[in-house]
């Protein structure tokens, strides 16, 4: 399911590398955390929180998409420094 939703948002094919799950003390409802990248970028990793009734919370990927290409850039201009 966090597979299909990252695919179908963002275009691109992704792979899960791991979840974990969290239920803090006095709360309801618990929420996994998945771990994924791109797969033809393993470099870009990304989380999802996921609420335990399978809703989607968040997720960090074009966050961690354009802090990857900052950091290429900034690596390519600043190379001969």
């Amino acid at each position: 399911m966090q597979k299909k939703y990252l695919e179908e948002k963002y275009g691109e094919d992704f792979v899960i590398k791991e979840s974990s799950f969290s239920k803090a003390l006095g709360d309801e409802k618990g929420i996994y955390w998945i771990y994924a990248h791109p797969l033809n970028n393993p470099d870009i990793s990304t989380q999802i929180t996921v609420s335990e009734d399978m809703l989607m919370i968040s997720d960090d990927y074009l966050k961690m998409k354009w802090r990857s290409e900052l950091n290429e850039q900034f690596s390519t201009t600043y190379k001969g420094c």
